[in-house]
């Protein structure tokens, strides 16, 4: 019988390779399987390779410099080292253009291929330009625009901008001025969902003024971050997005990052931050404050309609900000998710949630071992909980694998016997995926009877132990007598 995956059509094979576009060596991989997968694959791999790790640099600006036009490259004076003829057109597939990632890879390889006596500054601005100028023409759509740090060059000049960079969806900018560039986004660019702002600390506040046009030119702008360290200017973008009708209803993630407000300020920005209508997420990055106005802070705010997950990603975010937060999305907050955070009063958060968050399904959250013997406080007060991950603060997801990590001597060990019958007994009815990352002790006998009637990694969930010690060949036997329970003991 014929491999179904070698007849799938081309638009089931796209929607394939779409998942793997973070993945650059599996997709490259896939090329080399037959016609149909390179034919499908080849438009993924190469529809963001500035943004690549993989991705050789060199190789990749000999590769765009060989579907130049001839008559471009006899005018640089430059030839691609490519031993073969570029089998694509790979400029036509390109789908995100940041122009600074650009630069520095056409610098790299002006500097390892141009010649001594060629004035390699001036190349390595006109290669971008050329290179940047072919994108514009021969791709079918561009989708992303990065414009930060962009040394000067700006693409908003060159042939095919004004066709092609309408489209974007997705355009990240920071306040440093480049000629008009602003006011062309503005005018040109009002198809924007998602909108990053990159802002520095010395910058003339006049400036901001054309970032707000920006802001307020997008009638379909859904996810918003801002990067301020100038508060002064970040309250002028601020006033531009709440008095913008369209972000009030289409906005519906917003993360802002390093931030020093005054009490006064705080409370105004609580108060306005209720007015989106659609808001649904908030990304927390360097919040600071003096001290809080509890008074203003509990005088009665319009509540948040939609607001249900909050992100905090900072090591030492004062818990008093979180507080009218939680407040003020009671009903409708389901996720909470502490990244980075450390040293922090774990008994306060779940005061505030318990207090709050009734309708609470999800909580992530670094926590040390004490601590993690504490959560059965969360689950009397969030019965409605689904999905608890908590680990150890020195636990780094992107950098340590949970087989493969010598720092685990850091992390105390501990008996939990006792506390694992305990934790079934107050677990919610709704909890179905329950994740520890400590060095936690139980014997196959508790296991088993924490097991036995468990609901927990059934529907879809995981019932996960990582890096427990003292796991036998009866903590196995005792797992397979639950095959529906989903559990992982690593």
């Amino acid at each position: 019988m014929r491999d179904i995956t070698y007849t799938l059509p081309y638009v089931c094979l796209s929607n394939i390779f779409q998942h793997l576009e973070k993945d650059q060596r599996s997709l490259h991989s896939c090329v080399f399987v037959n016609k149909q997968w390179c034919m499908s694959a080849i438009p993924e791999l190469w529809r963001n390779p500035f943004e690549s790790p993989d991705q050789q640099q060199i190789a990749l600006i000999n590769t765009y410099i060989a579907c130049l036009p001839h008559v471009i490259q006899q005018r640089l004076r430059i030839t691609s080292t490519l031993t073969q003829p570029v089998t694509f057109n790979y400029p036509a597939y390109i789908r995100s253009i940041p122009v600074n990632l650009i630069f520095l890879t056409v610098m790299e390889w002006c500097e390892s291929k141009i010649e001594a006596e060629t004035p390699c500054e001036r190349m390595k601005k006109e290669l971008s330009k050329a290179l940047c100028r072919n994108f514009l023409s021969q791709a079918a759509y561009i989708d992303c625009l990065d414009i930060t740090s962009a040394n000067d060059l700006n693409i908003f000049r060159l042939y095919g901008a004004s066709s092609k960079l309408p489209q974007i969806h997705n355009l990240k900018v920071n306040n440093e001025y480049y000629s008009d560039q602003f006011k062309t986004i503005s005018r040109l660019c009002q198809n924007i969902q998602s909108l990053i702002i990159c802002q520095t600390e010395h910058i003339k506040l006049g400036n901001y003024t054309d970032l707000v046009k920006i802001v307020k030119a997008q009638s379909k702008l859904q996810n918003l971050s801002i990067e301020s360290q100038n508060i002064e200017g970040f309250k002028v973008v601020w006033n531009g997005l709440v008095t913008s009708p369209h972000a009030r209803k289409s906005l519906i993630s917003l993360t802002i990052e390093h931030i020093y407000f005054d009490p006064t300020f705080y409370t105004k920005f609580l108060q306005q931050l209720t007015i989106f209508e659609n808001l649904e997420r908030i990304v927390i990055k360097k919040w600071f404050i003096d001290q809080l106005n509890q008074d203003e802070i509990q005088a009665p705010f319009r509540e948040f309609k939609k607001l249900n997950t909050i992100i905090v990603k900072q090591y030492d975010l004062p818990l008093e900000i979180l507080e009218p937060v939680f407040q003020y999305s009671s009903t409708t907050l389901h996720t909470l998710q502490l990244k980075r955070l450390q040293n922090y009063n774990l008994e306060r958060v779940i005061e505030l949630l318990s207090t709050y968050c009734h309708n609470l399904k999800k909580f992530i959250a670094p926590v040390t071992i004490n601590q993690s013997l504490t959560i059965e406080e969360l689950f009397k007060g969030c019965q409605q909980l689904e999905y608890l991950h908590i680990y150890h603060p020195s636990f780094d997801f992107k950098k340590v694998h949970p087989l493969n990590c010598p720092q685990y001597n850091v992390f105390n060990a501990m008996d939990v016997d006792e506390y694992l019958l305990k934790l079934k007994h107050i677990f919610p009815e709704s909890l179905r995926t329950f994740k520890v990352y400590f060095i936690w002790f139980f014997s196959p006998s508790v296991l088993e009877k924490f097991l036995d009637g468990l609901m927990i990694g059934k529907d879809n969930g995981i019932l996960e132990f990582c890096f427990s010690q003292g796991l036998s060949e009866e903590h196995l036997e005792v797992v397979k007598k639950y095959p529906k329970n989903n559990i992982k003991l690593i």
